[in-house]
């Protein structure tokens, strides 16, 4: 170990002897700082592997190891990183007024890694850094009361003062570095890239640096495409090499479901290296301009990056962008960090001693991803006991890659289980278009966790059917839940996440939130439903003509199939007349419409089972009766640009209005003369729900079990399926007889009180209880 003695201020980094951002942040950190006059960076590796990666101050693997260094020097700033146990021995030495401090860094976008235990430990850290301006404004949002406290702080990276060196095109080369594992960088998505740039006869050679748990499966996954000869693996590489690494490779890929501010992707714009990357939202923005000096793609989207490297190669703007890349990096150079890290660590040292809450330390202690440390002292949580948690802990999961109502569902779920004193985590893909529903989980109070679900599909996926259900069952074990809420959006669904939590013996509760009759189920689940329920696990369909059409196709028992209706918050929808009338015009004059205007309101994704299409042809027919029908579809999906070039060959582009994702929906519906629903297959509509709710008269087609909502002629009109005459005068008909559809709607408003979230999430809840309780059945 090297010694120690100091007279400087100690700042003592932990750290892990693995290729990362962080290391390479934090042994140039070190040498930036060795000339400061008050400060001494320490570097403590904290993994058991010892010095691999380069040369660090001391090595420990137990608690009381790092305890005794902090005794050895009386004094220090302590920044722990993700080797979160350390705060547990700042602690005592804060509340006896020992002159320590610590600062609690977030380093990318993650509940689960960085938002729970910085705010778990907030009272014992002096200040906090954010990585990235988004980390920032999350964290101050969850510490509202420390966001004086919280510094943004992207990473420092060496930044050459001119590029000495050259482009290529023929082969393009390609290079990752960073740890390779799949839960946050989806280095597993590398392969199909590599496919997609193969089959577009793109020349390039692909370098992987780094090490991580999925290894072996990215290995794997190049040679069983048989791309070996085009991938370069290798492995851990120290960080003095990593700007020699950058400068020999033309564009640096990156294929993250979330980050902080990646240190990657600036030490290879340092060095001249095209960025391609996936928009993480954090981290990205205000660095990379697409276009200028990188690209950025939705994540998981191999196909678009495959694409963006294509062009990109072809235009022969490799060294422009690399050249802007470089120009971009410099207000990121090591030595502006050292300036600001410096101006923190001024701050933290002269702040007042930090006063422990009473009681803190006799708080229930908890395990965090990261680095956990030998417990053998008794101030320290022991891993063994894994985390604490409420009586009851929930997994929500879906398979989903977009928002709509299921997955609205979901988030009802959660909102009353957080409300009843659940912990609840939330696990699905992280992309673009499940963004928004990510951060409303953790607005509620539930722990986000990216997960790729599970399922069988074409032939490269049931090719590694058993590796997703290894590596579902890994997250199973990982984080314990009592209970999996397993919400479904086909029959064809979810045999995957079902064997693995069989296999981790955790109970299921899979609610099918659409049962088509016109899609078969795949015989493997049929084979397995009968064995899965002898595993605790229980099935729930949202209408009666779910559960009929499940029982056939499963060969489940009908009385093995649990209702429950999908419901509503009510009082989000029924306003005083005042109220309604006041958001009515509102809501008119944001968009530009005038009193008399006749709104006709379409909710739901654009996609082909909404059945915007059956009403394109309609809408000639209804504006010229009513020439002052104005149409609002709510929604995003992707055949936006297909509806939007029928609408013009119907020249009726001026008459719709596309208003993507909306959160006032009450307001939009009160607003409304009638709700149009065209769909041609459904579970429970919520929407539906919610215009029955609001008093908004609805027209739908008698798709699914919406007879079960709409009883025709007395709480609403029905129509016949892909039936474009039937629906065009439905419509009309709707419009002439304001009066008696008016009618129809109050009468629907009672109905809808059968519909309630209340009722919906108390019986889910009381069935995840049971479940919970109930053994295997033998």
């Amino acid at each position: 170990m090297t010694d120690l003695s100091t007279e400087k201020i100690p700042v003592i980094i932990a750290l892990g002897d693995f290729a990362s951002g962080v290391v390479s942040w934090a042994f140039r950190l070190r040498d930036a700082m060795a000339a400061n006059p008050r400060y001494r960076v320490i570097l403590v590796n904290c993994h058991k592997t010892g010095n691999k990666i380069g040369r660090f101050d001391a090595q420990v693997t137990k608690l009381s190891e790092i305890a005794a260094i902090l005794h050895e020097f009386g004094r220090g700033i302590v920044i722990p990183n993700f080797v979160w146990d350390i705060f547990e021995v700042c602690a005592p030495l804060m509340a006896s007024q020992k002159p320590f401090k610590t600062i609690g860094y977030c380093r990318a976008d993650s509940d689960e890694e960085y938002y729970a235990p910085l705010s778990w430990y907030a009272p014992v850290i002096t200040r906090f850094a954010a990585v990235s301006p988004e980390c920032a404004s999350i964290l101050k949002e969850k510490l509202p009361e420390r966001a004086g406290h919280i510094y943004t702080m992207p990473t420092g990276v060496l930044v050459p003062n001119t590029l000495a060196r050259s482009w290529q095109q023929r082969p393009v080369r390609l290079v990752y570095g960073g740890r390779i594992v799949q839960e946050q960088k989806r280095v597993l998505d590398l392969v199909p890239l590599v496919n997609d740039l193969r089959g577009r006869s793109v020349p390039f050679t692909l370098t992987v640096a780094g090490i991580g748990r999925q290894w072996d499966d990215l290995k794997a996954g190049i040679n069983a495409c048989g791309a070996s000869e085009y991938v370069h693996f290798t492995g851990r590489l120290a960080p003095e090499k990593m700007p020699r690494l950058w400068a020999g490779h033309d564009i640096f890929v990156q294929t993250s479901a979330y980050e902080g501010t990646s240190n990657s992707m600036l030490e290879a714009m340092a060095q001249g290296t095209v960025p391609v990357v996936t928009d993480t939202q954090s981290g990205v923005h205000g660095i990379l301009e697409h276009g200028h000096n990188g690209l950025l793609v939705e994540v998981g989207d191999m196909t678009a990056m495959a694409d963006a490297i294509a062009r990109l190669v072809a235009s022969g703007n490799l060294e422009t962008m690399g050249r802007a890349a470089h120009v971009s990096a410099r207000p990121y150079s090591i030595e502006r960090y050292a300036e600001k890290f410096t101006a923190m660590l001024d701050d933290a040292w002269q702040d007042e001693v930090c006063c422990i809450p009473s009681g803190f330390e006799s708080r229930p202690k908890r395990v965090f991803e990261g680095i956990n440390l030998h417990n053998d002292m008794s101030v320290v949580p022991d891993a063994k006991a894994g985390r604490h948690s409420p009586s009851r802990k929930l997994m929500i999961t879906f398979p989903s890659h977009l928002r709509g109502g299921a997955e609205e569902y979901t988030l009802t779920i959660a909102r009353g289980a957080v409300a009843s004193g659940w912990e609840v985590l939330a696990a699905f893909t992280r992309r673009k278009d499940t963004e928004t529903l990510r951060q409303d989980f953790k607005r509620l109070g539930a722990v986000y966790h990216a997960l790729e679900a599970c399922e069988l599909g074409d032939k490269a996926k049931r090719a590694s059917f058993r590796k997703r259900i290894t590596r579902t069952l890994r997250f199973l074990i990982r984080h314990k839940p009592d209970v999996l809420l397993l919400e479904l959006p086909g029959i064809q669904y979810g045999l995957g996440t079902m064997i693995a939590a069989a296999l981790a013996g955790i109970p299921v509760i899979s609610v099918y939130q659409l049962v088509r009759d016109d899609i078969r189920m795949p015989w493997r689940n049929r084979l397995a439903y009968p064995l899965l329920r002898l595993r605790n696990q229980h099935y729930v369909a949202v209408s009666d003509y779910s559960r009929d059409i499940l029982a056939a196709k499963s060969g489940l028992r009908k009385n093995a199939i649990t209702v429950i209706p999908n419901g509503a918050d009510l009082s989000r929808f029924q306003m005083e007349e005042a109220t309604r009338r006041q958001a009515r015009r509102q809501v008119r004059q944001e968009l530009g419409f005038e009193e008399d205007t006749l709104l006709l309101l379409t909710i739901g994704r654009l996609a082909s089972q909404k059945g915007h299409d059956l009403l394109v042809p309609v809408i000639p027919h209804i504006v010229k009766v009513f020439p002052q029908a104005r149409f609002l579809w709510v929604g995003d999906g992707p055949l936006q640009h297909k509806l939007t070039e029928l609408l013009r060959q119907y020249d009726v582009e001026p008459f719709v209005r596309f208003l993507g994702h909306r959160d006032d929906i009450p307001a939009l519906l009160a607003a409304s003369d009638l709700f149009v629903h065209p769909t041609r297959f459904e579970g429970l509509p919520f929407s539906v729900v919610e215009a029955m709710a609001a008093g908004t008269p609805v027209v739908s087609t008698r798709a699914s079990s919406i007879p079960e909502l709409i009883h025709h002629g007395e709480t609403g009109l029905l129509c016949d399926l892909e039936d474009i005459y039937a629906l065009r005068e439905t419509v009309l008909y709707a419009l002439n007889h304001l009066d008696k559809i008016r009618e129809m709607a109050s009468h629907a408003r009672d109905r809808a009180a059968l519909y309630s979230a209340e009722a919906m999430t108390a019986k889910t809840l009381d069935l995840l209880v049971r479940t919970i309780g109930k053994p295997h059945e033998k």
